[in-house]
């Protein structure tokens, strides 16, 4: 996950962020968060609509999703879980 902290996006650094937290490293998983919010503030916004335009499968976003909010990324107001199943908010 490190490797990728350069790629585009924030991509990287929400990766690097999940992946930390899957470790029990909160400070570092926070700080990666941050990082990627910082370069994509459609990541907090806008999570589904963040992972989709990688083409990712809503039910990978669901579970991405799940991860970051282990990281810290608060979800916006209504969003759920099924909100992935339903695809980018307008």
């Amino acid at each position: 996950a490190e490797l990728a902290k350069a790629s585009c996006c924030g991509l990287g650094y929400a990766a690097l962020a999940l992946t930390e937290a899957a470790l029990g490293h909160a400070v570092a998983a926070r700080r990666a968060l941050d990082e990627a919010v910082r370069q994509s503030p459609l990541l907090e916004r806008d999570p589904v609509g963040f992972w989709a335009r990688f083409q990712t499968s809503p039910d990978v976003i669901a579970r991405l999703n799940a991860a970051l909010a282990k990281a810290g990324l608060k979800m916006p107001q209504g969003f759920t879980a099924s909100s992935a199943q339903h695809g980018p908010r307008s």
